[in-house]
C-alpha cells in the first residue's frame, strides 16, 4: 500500500481549470480543504471489511446533483463527505437490501451555473463544460484528484463513468493507451492550454510514476512507452461479459443497450478526459495488481439514456461486481 505521495509531486492541487466553476469549490491542497468535510478516508472507522469501490462520473447523467445524475443515489446511501467532495457509504446495501461489507466512494463533476440544471435524455445542445469541485473534466485535475484518492482510500476496485454519444449504449471499456502528451485532445475552451501531465515531472501526482523519468512523447504513464494499451485482465474481461448479460437481462432493449468495446480507447475522438480516466482506472489495477485492486475500467453511458435507467444500470453493475469479487 502506498504510504505518502511520490516525492516529485507538488503538495498542492492544479488550478481550476473551468471559469464555470463556483466561487465555492476549493482548488487548494489537501490540507487546506474546507473544515465543513465531515470524514476523510483516513479516517473513516466504520468501513466495510470487504474493500473499498471507488466509483466516478463526468457530465449527465453520470454525475450526482447539479444537475441530478445516475450517481445521485451513492449521496443519499452516504453517511459522510470526504474533503474533495466524495461520498463515502461505509458499508453499502446492495439492491437485496443486503449490507455487502464494502465501502463505496463516489466522486463526481457539478455543474452549478450551468442551465437549464436539468439532464434531458437526448439534449446534445447544452455545453455542460469542465464543472466545479476537485473532480473537473480537465486532465490536471482529473489526475491529481485520482491519485489522492487511491492513496486514502486504496480501492479494491475502481469504476470511471462518462458520457458518450447521444445513444443508449452503456459501453464497457476494456482498456485504453497510453497516449503521448500531445495525443489527448485540448480543443475544448476549457481544456485550452491544460493537457495531461507529463508522467514523472516535478508537478507529476501519479503514485507509479515516483522516481520515473518522462519517457519520449511525454505520456502520463512513465513506466510505459507512449502507445502502449493497457487492457484489463482476462478475468475482468469476463466479469464484464457477466454485467453485460445482466443488464440485458433486467433492462428492455428499447430503453438500454449494454455492450463491451470491441478495442481499447485512445482513437480519436475517443482521446478525451473520459479515455484518460479509463487509463487511470486499468493504470491503477495494474499498478497495485491482483489481489491489492481487482478491477478497474471505465464505461461510457450515452446521453439518450433515461436517468432512471441510467440509475438502475449502475447498481445493477456495482452489485454484478461485488458478487465477483466475493467469488475471486
Amino acid at each position: 500500500m502506498p504510504t505518502s505521495s511520490s516525492s516529485n509531486s507538488s503538495s498542492s492541487s492544479p488550478s481550476s481549470s473551468s471559469s464555470s466553476s463556483s466561487s465555492s469549490s476549493s482548488s487548494s491542497s489537501p490540507s487546506s480543504s474546507s473544515s465543513s468535510s465531515s470524514s476523510s478516508g483516513s479516517s473513516s472507522s466504520s468501513s466495510g471489511t470487504g474493500g473499498t469501490i471507488f466509483i466516478s462520473g463526468y457530465w449527465p447523467p453520470t454525475n450526482i446533483e447539479s444537475p441530478n445524475g445516475m450517481l445521485l443515489q451513492f449521496k443519499t446511501m452516504s453517511t459522510s463527505r470526504g474533503k474533495f467532495g466524495e461520498y463515502i457509504i461505509p458499508n453499502y446495501t446492495n439492491q437485496n437490501g443486503q449490507q455487502t461489507g464494502y465501502r463505496v466512494v463516489v466522486i463526481a463533476t457539478e455543474f452549478p451555473t450551468i442551465a437549464p440544471r436539468v439532464y434531458t435524455p437526448g439534449d446534445a445542445v447544452t455545453v455542460w463544460g469542465g464543472g466545479a469541485g476537485f473532480w473537473q473534466v480537465d486532465y490536471p485535475m482529473t489526475s491529481f484528484t485520482f491519485w489522492t484518492l487511491m492513496q486514502m482510500y486504496t480501492p479494491i476496485a475502481v469504476m470511471t463513468t462518462s458520457r458518450r454519444t447521444n445513444d443508449t449504449v452503456w459501453l464497457l471499456e476494456i482498456g485504453s493507451t497510453n497516449l503521448p502528451q500531445s495525443g489527448w485532445s485540448v480543443g475544448l475552451d476549457w481544456n485550452n492550454g491544460r493537457p495531461p501531465y507529463i508522467g514523472g515531472s516535478p508537478i507529476d501526482f501519479a503514485l507509479p510514476n515516483m522516481n520515473q523519468a518522462p519517457r519520449a512523447g511525454n505520456p502520463p504513464d512513465a513506466t510505459r512507452n507512449q502507445g502502449v494499451a493497457l487492457q484489463v485482465p482476462a478475468a475482468v474481461n469476463a466479469l464484464q461479459v457477466t454485467i453485460v448479460n445482466a443488464l440485458g437481462a433486467a433492462i428492455p432493449a428499447a430503453n438500454l443497450t449494454p455492450m463491451q468495446a470491441a478495442a481499447v480507447q485512445g482513437t480519436a475522438p475517443d482521446n478525451y478526459v473520459s479515455a484518460y480516466a479509463g487509463y487511470h482506472a486499468v493504470w491503477y489495477q495494474a499498478w497495485r495488481g491482483n489481489p491489492l485492486c481487482k478491477a478497474g475500467w471505465h464505461t461510457h453511458v450515452g446521453f439518450n439514456i433515461a436517468l432512471a435507467t441510467a440509475t438502475s444500470a449502475i447498481r445493477i453493475q456495482l452489485d454484478q461486481l461485488i458478487t465477483w469479487l466475493n467469488a475471486n
